[in-house]
């Protein structure tokens, strides 16, 4: 086919797939659900959600500190990370649809505010919008996540905000450029005024923000050099040298992405 320079082959389907034996397939699929679940990395996902991923890859040097500068933090800060969800976490759970894991866990905090409400975010939410950007509190990180996600924004929003305050710190932005904001590391009250007014796109902050990651470095082609990113999308919230098999979620056809890996 290859030869004759065929491309692809399309078909259509007009009527619905039918299981063809429903009793012999649901024995099959109880049989591969209990050897699934007694994988130990399942029961971690079962028990502590994809969270337990903050430590594995803090024991690798992997993690993504401060927009990549840094990739381990100490025993006694991981160690809130790793316990955010005995911390927070009630029983429900959420997930990807027939997912057995459902490591989407569910979190009740109080929310200034908001007050009490329940935030829904895995490990690949609560990096970028915590250590990412210099916050080594996970409370103030779901906090956060609340807010993205009340207001519209992604979870990888944290990305865009990391890399203003490595460019802030360098120089490259100033504070006539934020309407005067502080963007140094870790300043909470910052990053909860660039949310909302992106949100809104409300101002020079709003509008830098609004235009996401492509509009920051066409701003400031300078930024180039510290935007990490595959096709302008965001990476996943570890170094991929900590672990080779990671390198192909970035060299997916759709750009850097962590629910795809092709290592065919």
């Amino acid at each position: 086919m290859g030869s004759k320079n065929l491309k692809a082959v399309v078909i259509r389907g007009t009527k619905e797939v039918r299981i063809h034996d429903v009793k012999a397939f649901r024995e099959a699929w109880e049989d591969a659900l209990q050897v699934f679940k007694a994988d130990p990395g399942t029961h971690l996902g079962f028990t502590k959600g994809s969270h337990f991923l903050h430590k594995v890859h803090n024991d690798v040097g992997a993690l993504i500190l401060k927009n990549g500068k840094f990739g381990q933090l100490p025993d006694e800060v991981i160690e809130k990370f790793d316990r955010v969800t005995d911390e927070y976490c009630i029983k429900s759970t959420s997930g990807c649809g027939y997912c057995a894991v459902s490591c989407e866990k569910n979190f009740m905090i109080d929310i200034p505010g908001y007050g009490h409400r329940r935030v829904k975010v895995e490990y690949y939410g609560l990096a970028p919008l915590s250590y990412r950007m210099g916050i080594y509190d996970p409370k103030i990180g779901l906090e956060l996540a609340y807010l993205t996600t009340n207001l519209g924004l992604d979870h990888t929003f944290g990305q865009l905000i990391a890399l203003a305050m490595e460019l802030y710190e360098h120089g490259i932005i100033t504070k006539d450029d934020v309407e005067g904001l502080d963007l140094s590391w870790g300043n909470i009250e910052t990053i909860r005024m660039i949310i909302m007014r992106t949100a809104y796109r409300e101002g020079k902050v709003g509008e830098l923000f609004a235009c996401g990651l492509k509009g920051i470095v066409d701003r400031y082609p300078e930024a180039a050099k510290y935007a990490i990113h595959v096709k302008w999308m965001d990476n996943i919230p570890q170094d991929p040298r900590g672990n080779p098999f990671y390198n192909f979620r970035y060299i997916c056809p759709q750009g850097a992405q962590h629910i795809f890996g092709l290592p065919g």
